[in-house]
């Protein structure tokens, strides 16, 4: 009987693991797609080509430098309903020549 209780947790455990995902999983896609974000926003060669823009009331989201302010004004417009600021939790990186946002390390 104490075998099947072990193996019940056990499968229900790992039934529940998969669902926690973390809160940047398909963000930048999410975000992107949400907000009509052109995909040549995200263009990159290096890391220094891209830039955090803030994302009201969520993440930042990491936009290539130069399309910055068109990518802000957007995504202000199209998340209006939010008043707070966004979460600085975030960074940009260019990776596979794309901008993308990744956690801050701590």
């Amino acid at each position: 009987m104490r075998q099947l209780q072990i193996i019940s947790l056990a499968a229900f455990v790992g039934f529940v693991q998969p669902a926690v995902a973390h809160h940047l999983d398909e963000y930048d896609a999410r975000i992107r797609a949400e907000a009509s974000l052109p995909a040549a926003w995200f263009d990159c060669r290096k890391t220094d080509d891209c830039d955090l823009v803030s994302v009201p009331c969520q993440s930042g989201l990491a936009v290539n430098a130069s399309h910055k302010e068109e990518a802000q004004d957007l995504l202000n417009h199209h998340y209006y309903f939010c008043l707070g600021s966004s979460l600085d939790d975030t960074v940009a990186a260019c990776e596979a020549r794309h901008c993308v946002t990744e956690p801050k390390k701590k």
